[in-house]
């Protein structure tokens, strides 16, 4: 069985949480807030999502973030391959 990390969990989070807003923009923390993921994790992980042209960000007072593609043009994989670490294999 694959074992995928809390950080991938918590990049899916981030992604679906933004493609359902109904703003375009969404500040950091309000993600952080209502899906309980540390904000300073939440940051490393939006960069390495920026870094792979999956969200856009506005930096300032507040962090704001948007998609740069449209949901149905992410990919769990393109969330995976972003925030990339070491995979295991576990038993059943």
């Amino acid at each position: 069985m694959l074992k995928l990390s809390k950080k991938w969990s918590y990049a899916v989070k981030a992604v679906i949480y933004i493609a359902q807003s109904k703003s375009e923009l969404v500040r950091v923390s309000d993600i952080a807030k209502n899906e309980d993921i540390s904000e300073s994790l939440l940051r490393r992980l939006i960069s390495d999502l920026e870094k792979n042209n999956i969200l856009s960000t506005i930096k300032g007072r507040n962090w704001w973030v948007k998609l740069w593609k449209l949901p149905t043009q992410i990919s769990t994989y393109d969330i995976l391959d972003a925030i990339w670490e070491e995979l295991s294999i576990t038993d059943c």
